[in-house]
């Protein structure tokens, strides 16, 4: 899947991975939607599409580790 979205980065295209968090109807709609087999499980879904490239993009503060790691002697 990152080779998938790593692939999509160099092509220009932006991409947001999905979590597959759902129940049974709302499957089985997809299912019969895109014609995938009961034997197939879903494991994510790949939004893909173009981007403003002036939009930022957002990104997790980092900090130092010995900030949050404590040693025990």
């Amino acid at each position: 899947m990152m080779s998938l979205l790593l692939g999509l980065t160099q092509m220009e295209l932006g991409s947001c991975l999905l979590n597959t968090a759902m129940g049974v109807e709302k499957e089985q709609k997809i299912r019969s939607i895109v014609d995938i087999p009961e034997n197939e499980v879903f494991i994510a879904f790949v939004a893909v599409g173009n981007f403003d490239k002036n939009v930022l993009v957002p990104r997790s503060k980092r900090v130092e580790a010995d900030s949050i790691l404590k040693r025990h002697a």
